[in-house]
């Protein structure tokens, strides 16, 4: 072969490869292109089967959440907490709400009246909290309007129930009637670390606000994010059970759960008690279950005796929850309140 035809050859063999180089560059374009367009226009995700959407909600919560306890214009830091939210009123934002947060000088999402000797104390994390949705959509508020009394929301993203409990503590008092608990599967870590150690140890502010700022540095797109973590991380449509924790048993959960409640057992005799798990994406952990067989063997105990427990997930739908940000959504918060307002008409079963 000359080297005329030797140099056409490679040039021929150098211009597929620059072809297939193109080609292979578009197609990953434009899968990034896909994830960074479902992340935000989440109603796409609605006909994607459901291997996708599970990977696009990972690295929702991976690269592009704004957490509220860590966004400066809605939350400040808190020694005894680790944070609160800030008083007064911040607009939070995500791709699926744009919502207005107002809270109390103690960092609650509830009018300056209900700290005073509140009847109702609505406790729990994002979801007590009403992350996404209004103020006056929440269902701590709807239960109020419902009850005709005093209920005070001390929910805040991410507190487990250790921390539910210290925040509403300060707030008991003899006009108490009820306290609502909300558990999540998040509070595990929380309250698992409470039993062990006897105490709750609380970040310093400068940890706080490297937080704060990689919440700030969250909105920052960095170019073909989304396809390298599915790439090397998720292995791309395998995601989300990938990237699940296995869960620690229902009776497990139940346990610490009721290790978190036992320092405040007195001051809640003759309060009714209300507890059920809301979770991301209504994916229950059967801690409701476990704590209703942790009844059933000590009926006795003043703790369980005003318990009320509910099984919330059969009367949930997908539809009472954001579709990207797992969040109830404001037909769940209403549906919610409803159960509750019924739970606290009937007698402690």
């Amino acid at each position: 072969m000359t080297r005329g035809k030797k140099a056409a050859l490679w040039l021929r063999r150098a211009k597929i490869v620059a072809v297939n180089l193109l080609v292979l560059g578009a197609l990953l374009s434009l899968v990034e292109l896909s994830f960074y367009t479902a992340i935000r226009m989440p109603g796409l995700l609605s006909l994607c089967p459901e291997r996708v959407r599970d990977a696009v909600k990972v690295m929702y919560w991976v690269f592009d959440t704004n957490n509220v306890q860590y966004d400066r214009s809605c939350a400040m830091y808190d020694p005894r907490l680790a944070y609160t939210l800030r008083p007064g009123s911040c607009t939070f934002t995500n791709p699926e709400f744009k919502t207005v947060v107002t809270a109390n000088s103690r960092g609650f999402r509830s009018p300056e009246k209900s700290l005073d000797r509140p009847a109702v104390i609505v406790a729990g994390d994002s979801q007590a909290m009403g992350w996404g949705v209004e103020d006056r959509e929440t269902y701590a508020f709807l239960l109020e309007q419902t009850l005709h009394e005093s209920v005070l929301d001390t929910g805040v993203s991410s507190y487990g129930t250790v921390r539910e409990m210290t925040a509403s503590a300060p707030f008991f008092s003899p006009r108490l009637k009820a306290l609502v608990i909300q558990y999540s599967d998040n509070d595990y870590n929380e309250n698992l670390t409470f039993a062990e150690t006897g105490r709750l140890p609380i970040m310093d502010r400068a940890e706080y606000e490297g937080l704060v700022a990689k919440n700030q540095r969250a909105s920052s797109y960095k170019p073909f994010q989304y396809l390298g973590f599915s790439l090397f991380t998720m292995r791309l449509w395998g995601a989300y059970e990938k990237n699940e924790v296995l869960a620690p048993s229902a009776e497990k959960q139940a346990e610490l759960f009721v290790n978190a409640l036992a320092p405040y057992e007195k001051d809640l005799e003759g309060v009714r008690l209300v507890v059920f798990e809301v979770g991301a994406y209504n994916k229950p952990t059967d801690t409701i279950k476990g704590l209703g067989r942790m009844k059933a063997k000590d009926p006795s105990r003043p703790l369980f005796r005003k318990m009320t427990l509910i099984d919330l997930a059969p009367k949930l739908s997908r539809q009472d929850f954001y579709l990207l940000d797992g969040h109830l959504n404001r037909q769940g918060h209403a549906k919610v309140a409803a159960i509750i307002a019924r739970a606290l008409a009937e007698p402690p079963r």
